[in-house]
């Protein structure tokens, strides 16, 4: 979408018809999107800059063309802006904006918001390399504010001095590998070769890799703001031989258990010197899997990745041919790497992908815990799934009934405790609180590890205990999740993404089990910030030290994202796992939010969480995308709204 489309009235008519009905600030936060012009055009990622309450400022676009810098800012304030003014550095140079505003599309956004929306494009000289940015807005009360935008990044594809290898233009660089050339063999790095400029940083890619001038500049950015940083990977296109982008490839935030499984950082990344040094730098079958064994080993010594976001390099469709040979190459040195330190490989629900299954030291004990209320038959159903699906030997089973009222679910309890020792179950009769049950029946368990599951599921996977056990042999790994599946084989949870709907949300529900949607992470192991707690095994004392559930404040819904998030904030990972299997008969026994008194509680939950979680929700999920969609959980490409297509 270009600048002249940013304010038509159609496709505002299109957007709003589309999330009416959603929260206020997930339609603000579509609104922006839509506005965006389609990938970001300079290293300057767009942002936010809320001034206070009455005052909302969204930086759209920051680029240099022709010697020309170009800001695009979308405001909105309670009293109309009428003097906007960019200042450029020291300089003290101003430029008035042009105003782009149609008094149709303010009636719109009235409907949810007492905001006046604005448009402001400032056009100005400048041929600078880095200045900062100053915006100055003036509303029709006289009152003045200033917002700093920041260090800007200008860029000029046509300055010669950004040539890749220039001593003058970076510290960074290049070596080109022959991962999924028609070559034979491999490069042979000689690292004597960079030494001697002085060179920090080097950027290793394929041969089937085209280089765009700007990424380097990029590199530099983010580099000079995050020095400490061993590892930088990129997203990534593919380019077709008539000259066209497609096939974007959105790459989530560091995940180790993702790259133990699946090699998503691909063959182009930047490193360290400092860390090559320290790997004894790269050896022949570092190169030979287009570096995936030297991120398998720098993964032992170091979590200092980082994701540039933005198409920063593009993939050429010729290289597909080599595909095959990619995936059998990745998974031959992950086979081999693991089993030097005699972890278990199983093949994976996605060609070129596996399941590290690290071995269980000693025989924990899980504590299984089922709050219940009557319902006997999915009682019934869900404890026999449990019983015959289950090889490990140290659990016990905690059942917690809350308010039940026929006899037969006591008949069936104690008979139950009476023929299986493992069995132990209690009665609370308070007002349902998922929250606090939870957190009273952990207060009984006795396992190192808790296995929280809701009474409507029914276990699928054998082995299930086990294979969730075993990515605790990580001590950073707190939580670990499960793939939840309907009655009729869609996925119901595979993981949730924050920020979805404005609060957050399950990814590609209704996706058939067999099919892996956005780069087939519904059926990878993988990093997330939160999943549902109808089947969640915790460390135990993770689960104490971050406080459990918050039975106060989110007795029902959203606790679950909550304790995860907390989990993640204490520094731990959560993992979710495809290979762990169960049918969810969702909220049957719990019932709909169907009451007055039920929604206010639901209200007054969503309120609490967005309150909480706001910093978490605007800065963005880390494994998932800026680019991608969040009115659904199905990795949707949001410039794919205004059917613009990548804008390169």
């Amino acid at each position: 979408m270009n600048i002249r489309q940013l304010f038509k009235l159609h496709n505002f008519r299109i957007l709003f018809k589309a999330i009416r009905k959603e929260p206020p600030g997930l339609i603000w936060e579509n609104f922006l999107k839509m506005l965006r012009r389609g990938r970001g055009q300079s290293a300057y990622t767009d942002k936010f800059l809320q001034h206070d309450e009455d005052l909302k400022v969204y930086l759209l676009d920051c680029r240099k063309e022709a010697g020309i810098l170009k800001v695009i800012v979308w405001v909105l304030a309670r009293n109309e802006i009428e003097l906007p003014e960019l200042s450029v550095g020291d300089l003290l140079l101003t430029a008035k904006a042009d105003t782009f505003f149609k008094p149709e599309l303010s009636a719109f956004f009235s409907e949810f918001s007492d905001f006046e929306q604005q448009g402001f494009l400032f056009q100005l000289p400048f041929n600078g390399i880095f200045s900062d940015l100053q915006l100055g807005l003036t509303d029709r009360k006289g009152h003045q504010v200033e917002l700093p935008i920041g260090r800007f990044f200008a860029y000029d594809e046509a300055e010669p001095e950004l040539a890749a290898n220039s001593p003058d233009s970076s510290n960074i660089r290049l070596f080109t590998h022959q991962w999924a050339s028609s070559g034979s063999g491999a490069s042979i790095f000689n690292p004597e070769q960079f030494k001697a400029d002085g060179a920090a940083y080097l950027l290793l890619h394929a041969q089937d890799t085209v280089l765009p001038p700007k990424l380097l500049l990029a590199l530099q950015h983010f580099l000079s703001k995050h020095p400490e940083t061993d590892i930088i990977y990129f997203d990534e296109d593919l380019l077709d031989p008539d000259g066209n982008f497609h096939s974007p490839s959105f790459k989530p935030a560091f995940s180790p258990e993702y790259l133990a499984a699946d090699n998503y950082i691909g063959p182009n990344f930047c490193v360290s010197f400092r860390l090559a040094k320290q790997l004894n730098w790269f050896s022949a079958l570092d190169l030979r899997s287009g570096g995936y064994h030297f991120l398998l080993r720098t993964m032992e010594i170091t979590d200092r990745f980082a994701r540039l976001p933005g198409i920063r390099l593009h993939r050429t469709e010729q290289g597909l041919v080599h595909y095959t040979r990619k995936e059998a190459a990745e998974i031959q040195v992950r086979t081999e790497h693991f089993a030097k330190r005699g972890i278990q490989l199983n093949p994976g629900l996605v060609p070129g992908s596996s399941e590290v299954l690290q071995p269980v030291q000693g025989t924990p004990k899980v504590s299984i815990i089922i709050p219940f209320k009557d319902q006997l038959d999915l009682l019934e159903q869900c404890i026999q799934s449990i019983f015959s699906r289950t090889r490990y030997p140290e659990y016990e089973l905690l059942l917690i009934s809350n308010n039940s009222r026929e006899a037969k679910t006591y008949q069936f309890l104690e008979t139950l405790q009476q023929t299986s020792p493992q069995v132990r179950w209690f009665r609370r009769d308070h007002p349902f609180n998922f929250s606090q049950l939870n957190n009273w029946a952990a207060q009984q368990a006795k396992g190192e590890f808790l296995l929280l599951l809701n009474n409507d599921v029914k276990v699928i996977t054998s082995g299930w205990i086990t294979r969730m056990l075993s990515y605790f042999a990580d001590e950073r790994v707190g939580a670990v999740g499960a793939k939840l599946l309907y009655p009729d084989h869609t996925v119901q949870h595979a993981g949730i993404v924050t920020g979805i709907g404005g609060i957050a949300g399950h990814t590609h529900k209704h996706y058939p089990d067999h099919f892996g949607g956005y780069n087939g992470r519904a059926n990878k192991v993988q990093n997330v910030s939160a999943c549902t707690a109808a089947c969640l095994m915790l460390r135990t004392s993770v689960f104490e030290s971050v406080g459990g559930f918050d039975e106060q404040q989110l007795p029902v819904a959203f606790n679950d994202v909550d304790l995860c998030l907390k989990i993640h904030e204490a520094g731990y990972r959560i993992v979710y796992t495809p290979f762990v299997k169960l049918y969810h008969y969702e909220s049957i026994s719990r019932g709909a939010e169907d009451t007055g008194e039920k929604r206010k509680r639901a209200k007054r939950e969503i309120r609490f969480f967005r309150k909480k979680w706001r910093n978490f929700i605007q800065a963005g999920d880390p494994y998932y995308h800026p680019e991608l969609s969040l009115r659904m959980g199905n990795f949707e490409d949001f410039r794919k709204l205004d059917g613009g297509g990548i804008n390169h």
